[in-house]
């Protein structure tokens, strides 16, 4: 009886409703309004852009009504204008290197979305060491991780060291021969560079790195070849301009090498490659000076350096074949969250990793990844990869993969899918395929881009 009731309500329900089939059908977005409030979005222009963002954009589609608003990667479009029930213009916002949704949301509460509809894509620039010093401009496509080359800028003479801010803004070259460093704007649409006003700069004798503080307000600079006192200098950088005006000079170890800044601008870290240790400085962003907080065995020549997310966390490579089987390192150490003080966790072998060692974190702090030249030898460059234990800093090895010949520089675009190292060697670009689970890495198609001239330090926009 109870079941033959239960069939009456449904065919009851169901004749009173059968005209309105078009609610239940509906399936985008969410809140009120009837079907014919529901917009739908069919394009975008342009389809793509650097990850500042910054650029006017054109939305097209059917049903938008006025105050609708735009979301690009799930973040608002500045000053929305809905143009008429068929396109709406907004200003796109920062996103890091992704293909993403975009999304117009009526004040019905009803979205429509175009799925996949906007590429961010970053801009890559390599330090050229050999022959006619450059900057090698590259687009990064972040769907599929293809490279297209977009030629040179060119640089004081000995470039190595390339930073590109936190902004987007700008990108610094370090000129080892010329004693300068030279700075230029980034253009977003064409990935092309602008040298900033008085670029380029006298910098340190024999200036190889540069590292950007993470507001944008300073920059660090290391001096191979510094005599006494100068082993690193510190700059302010015009928020407008990015023009930079020397602050100091401050003391450190021998053939002071690559510069960490930690998240939270509190630190700075300089491997000496010459005296076997790193250099801890506290960073004041208001004036951009560093006060020396001291100095930390870190086994033999530290090169590259990277800084946990956290803070909580240092780990440098090792550019030497003094350790046990004429093998390299990566050398793992813990922050003191108050001092800035460094304590070693322990040492992990790679392969051999003479004449640099590349150092880079991911940005969800789970996988670091280290270059080993094998001593440029032909096919003996690698990559490995470590799982990093976020309590401990403790690294356990993931694998390790074959790059072009000479690798050394390695980083990660923005969204973790792709990881590019730079081999010196080869003149050439190496692009793998990052398995955001796993952390393992697959050659990408192509797995490689020729581009000449020793590339050294890779500078990507992120």
């Amino acid at each position: 009886m109870k079941y033959g009731l239960y069939l009456f309500f449904l065919v009851l329900v169901y004749s009173c409703n059968s005209s309105n089939l078009s609610l239940v059908q509906r399936s985008i977005g969410v809140g009120g309004g009837s079907s014919a409030d529901a917009p739908t979005v069919s394009s975008i222009s342009p389809t793509s852009y650097g990850v500042k963002g910054g650029v006017l954009a054109t939305i097209t589609g059917t049903n938008f009504l006025a105050g609708a608003t735009v979301t690009i990667g799930g973040t608002e479009c500045t000053s929305p204008t809905v143009v008429d029930s068929t396109s709406i213009t907004c200003t796109i916002p920062y996103h890091f290197a992704s293909v993403v949704d975009v999304v117009v949301l009526n004040t019905s509460g009803i979205t429509g979305t175009l799925f996949n509809g906007f590429s961010y894509n970053s801009y890559l620039y390599a330090s050229n060491q050999s022959g006619a010093s450059a900057l090698s401009r590259m687009r990064i496509d972040s769907l599929t991780g293809n490279i297209t080359q977009l030629g040179t800028t060119a640089v004081p003479n000995g470039t190595y060291g390339v930073d590109v801010d936190s902004t987007n803004t700008w990108v610094y070259s370090a000129g080892v021969s010329a004693d300068q460093i030279a700075g230029f704007t980034i253009n977003h649409a064409t990935g092309d560079l602008t040298a900033v006003p008085g670029s380029p700069y006298a910098a340190g004798n024999g200036v190889d790195a540069v590292a950007v503080s993470k507001d944008s307000k300073c920059l660090i600079a290391s001096n191979f070849l510094a005599v006494a006192g100068v082993a690193v200098t510190s700059y302010i950088i015009n928020q407008s301009t990015g023009a930079l005006t020397k602050v100091s000079d401050y003391a450190g170890g021998t053939q002071a090498g690559f510069i960490a800044i930690d998240p939270f601008n509190r630190f700075v870290f300089v491997t000496n490659y010459g005296s076997d240790n790193i250099s801890a400085y506290t960073l004041n962003t208001t004036n951009c000076t560093l006060g020396i907080i001291g100095t930390y065995a870190s086994g033999d020549g530290p090169d590259a350096i990277s800084v946990h997310p956290t803070g909580k966390f240092l780990y440098a490579g090792n550019a030497s074949n003094a350790f046990v089987g004429g093998k390299g390192a990566v050398t793992a150490m813990s922050i003191d969250q108050s001092t800035g003080a460094l304590t070693l966790i322990d040492t992990y072998l790679t392969a051999d990793a003479r004449n640099g060692s590349g150092v880079e974190i991911d940005k969800t702090g789970s996988q670091v990844y280290v270059t080993a030249r094998g001593n440029d030898a032909a096919g003996m460059g690698r990559a490995y990869g470590y799982n990093i234990n976020t309590t401990n800093g403790v690294l356990t090895e993931i694998g390790n993969w074959v790059t072009g010949d000479g690798p050394n520089d390695v980083r990660i675009l923005g969204d973790g899918k792709f990881v590019f190292t730079a081999n010196t060697a080869a003149n050439s670009v190496s692009v793998f395929v990052r398995d955001l689970a796993t952390g393992l890495l697959t050659p990408a198609s192509p797995a490689s881009y020729v581009i000449g001239n020793g590339p050294g330090i890779i500078g990507i926009t992120f």
